[in-house]
């Protein structure tokens, strides 16, 4: 790292490191050939070589799953890693105005090698070479101007601000088998390339923000942002988003008519509005996307190509919005503090995948923004703190209480994964699930079971008839048989409603001790029965 003041108005800097690091790995379970699972799957009495020397066969009789020391004995795996990582700046400084310019870099290259010999499990009988090598480049240009200024009482700052960020993927793999001598480690001198890919992705951002800083006699103050990006994972018309925030606060306690509330420290009211962006999708889900398969004509089989993905060409920006109002006050020498927040957060143009009808074949559908979510709740927190002589300690609680709404994501349909929903108008991964009458206990409860299942239907799709010990579902819709489509319900969330907690802190000469507690409150769970998984 090296920092130079060129003129009394420029500074220039650099700061570059490199590394290389070389993993000698144990096989695992991403190559296929763990040997830590292979060992607890043996039998107690399984040994690894026979009476000659030889190994022990894994996926015969005499072993039944692969033989672990065969693997790690036969086989040579490491992953070389290079990493370089750069940033070069020139700040320039002119009385009140700075303009500080950066370009940074970030280099990764990985080199994946495992040699299976001729011994190895997954040998293919003469030796086997499995590469893959990993290329990440990414480069990140800055520019940031600020001028800031005071005005007898009035002060101002001002930000400007541009950025450019590029990522680029290159990976390729190659397979080869088929060695003349274990001496023959590199692909090029494989007898067989039996599979061979590679692959390249780009993604590309730019963006423009600024900022406004205003405060007068430190009593009112207010800050104004607004930041614009453009994503190359959205097409052109697409492309841009826009996103504003601002903040109002009043700090009451400066004010000439508080002068006379000595007991009163802090009192400061608050508000805020901001907007942000998520483009997390991946690199090419605007457009269509084609990959190689085979198809029959004049009977015989030939390559062509074929639609992987669907495109959306209107997909664009997530956008969150969230509105805060608050305040924080302290008195008594803020031993007493505290704060109060009402925030309502709607998160809108969700990115998600809708169901296509099945006539679009294997494609996988496209993303598309159809989702909306409103999280509203109020968060406050209480604390006092104390200082006596050379013992100090503190009491600090906080409370949130949120309720979570999907206000829009497939209409009358649903995602439903196990017993958890997602649905319109329920808060997010809502359970979806039987709700039960009681638990068989008695001779008296196993009669109402018996008189239900007098209808031949009324358990047919639980698969079998609740016994005592069993929970009795209820039939929601008093048809008398209990149907998943029917009698489900959604009977909680597993997102708490209530957040609670509370720590308590003490110190004494040099000697500190705290405790922190917390809970939740409002929220479900769910243990797996047999009827329901």
């Amino acid at each position: 790292k090296i920092s130079h003041e060129m003129t009394s108005w420029l500074e220039v800097g650099a700061n570059v490191s490199g590394n290389y690091l070389k993993n000698n790995r144990v096989p695992g379970a991403n190559i296929g050939s763990t040997i830590v699972a292979r060992a607890v799957e043996q039998r107690p009495f399984d040994r690894p070589y026979k009476p000659n020397g030889d190994y022990y066969l894994g996926g015969t009789d005499e072993l039944a799953r692969h033989n672990p020391l065969q693997i790690l004995n036969e086989e040579v795996s490491y992953i070389d890693t290079y990493r370089y990582l750069g940033t070069f700046n020139a700040d320039l400084k002119y009385k009140k105005f700075s303009l500080k310019n950066s370009v940074s870099t970030d280099i990764g290259y990985t080199y994946d090698y495992v040699y299976y010999n001729e011994n190895h499990p997954y040998g293919a009988g003469g030796g086997r070479i499995v590469e893959y090598n990993r290329l990440v480049k990414n480069l990140l240009i800055e520019n940031v101007f600020n001028y800031n200024d005071k005005f007898g009482d009035f002060e101002a700052g001002l930000m400007l601000g541009h950025s450019f960020q590029k990522m680029s993927t290159r990976t390729s793999s190659i397979d080869g088998r088929g060695f003349p001598s274990p001496v023959f480690d590199t692909v090029g001198t494989a007898s067989e390339i039996y599979n061979a890919s590679g692959g390249i992705s780009e993604f590309a951002m730019e963006s423009y923000f600024g900022r406004i800083n205003l405060d007068w006699e430190n009593k009112y103050l207010a800050e104004f942002n607004l930041r614009s990006d453009g994503s190359s994972r959205f097409l052109s018309d697409h492309r841009w988003g826009y996103f504003p925030s601002g903040s109002l606060a009043w700090r009451i306690d400066q004010e000439a008519f508080m002068e006379d509330a000595e007991w009163l420290d802090n009192l400061k009211i608050r508000a805020s509005y901001g907007a942000l962006g998520n483009n997390s999708v991946g690199n090419y889900s605007a457009i269509s996307s084609y990959g190689a398969a085979n198809y029959i004509l004049n009977n015989a089989v030939n390559t062509g190509w074929s639609i992987t993905a669907l495109a959306n060409a209107n997909l664009t920006w997530e956008k969150t919005k969230v509105t805060d109002i608050g305040f924080d006050f302290g008195v008594l020498n803020n031993r007493l503090y505290g704060t109060f927040d009402w925030f309502n957060k709607q998160t809108e143009g969700i990115l998600i995948q809708l169901p296509s009808p099945l006539v679009h074949g294997a494609a996988s559908t496209p993303t598309s923004n159809a989702a909306q979510v409103t999280n509203k709740g109020i968060e406050l927190s209480l604390g006092w703190r104390d200082q006596i002589n050379d013992f100090s300690y503190s009491i600090n609680g906080n409370y949130m209480y949120v309720t979570n709404n999907v206000d829009k994501f497939k209409g009358k349909d649903y995602s439903l994964d196990g017993i958890y929903m997602t649905k319109e108008g329920e808060a997010i991964g809502s359970m979806y699930m039987y709700e039960a009458d009681r638990i068989i206990q008695t001779d008296e409860d196993l009669a109402i079971v018996n008189m239900i299942a007098k209808n031949p239907d009324a358990f047919s799709k639980l698969g079998a008839t609740p016994g005592k010990g069993d929970i009795l579902f209820k039939d929601q819709d008093g048809d008398g048989i209990i149907d998943p489509n029917k009698d489900r319900k959604v009977v909680g969330s597993t997102i708490p409603k209530h957040t609670f907690g509370l720590t308590l802190s003490a110190a004494y000469k040099g000697i500190d001790f705290s405790i922190f507690m917390q809970g939740v409150a409002g929220a479900k769970g769910y243990l797996n029965e047999k009827y329901f998984s």
